[in-house]
């Protein structure tokens, strides 16, 4: 079947690249040996994990999803964004980070069903953004500053 759809992708001028694609194995046949797959005269490699909409997503008994990653370029885009904007106010730094920041947060999310620790994980993650967005420390109560998000952002709407 491959092969028909890699040869008529040919007379269309298509070519399917195995360099971009790959196997994965999920479920019970996790640990069980398959053929090689070919496309054309390529190999598709086997992985373990695969980057599909930005998430990782890990190919064991069950399909998981690895937040690290995006935990991690999130903190490094508030790094990049906060050592940039010292000598602003802290509203002109709040709206760079909810403008460059929080969209490498929510990018695919709504594509997967987040558990209630990847949740609790993602939040953690953009408390700590708050946090050093403003210079507090880890012991420092969010709700304060949430609230003068939330009439930010409705002064905002109504403008």
């Amino acid at each position: 079947m491959i092969n028909i759809c890699y040869n008529k992708g040919a007379e269309l001028d298509n070519i399917f690249n195995a360099e971009k694609s790959c196997l994965c194995k999920i479920g019970k046949v996790t640990n069980e040996q398959f053929d090689e797959l070919v496309i054309g005269h390529q190999v598709v490699k086997w992985v373990d994990r695969l980057k599909y909409l930005g998430l990782h997503f890990c190919c064991q008994k069950q399909l998981s999803i690895d937040i690290s990653i995006a935990v991690r370029k999130v903190y490094a885009a508030a790094n990049v964004v906060l050592s940039h904007s010292r000598f602003v106010s802290d509203i002109v730094r709040l709206n760079l980070v909810e403008s460059y920041v929080l969209p490498i947060l929510t990018y695919a999310l709504e594509a997967v069903n987040l558990t209630s620790s990847m949740f609790r994980e993602f939040s953690v993650c953009w408390n700590n953004v708050y946090r050093h967005t403003f210079g507090m420390n880890t012991l420092f109560n969010l709700a304060p500053i949430v609230m003068l998000v939330i009439w930010l952002l409705f002064k905002r709407l109504i403008n």
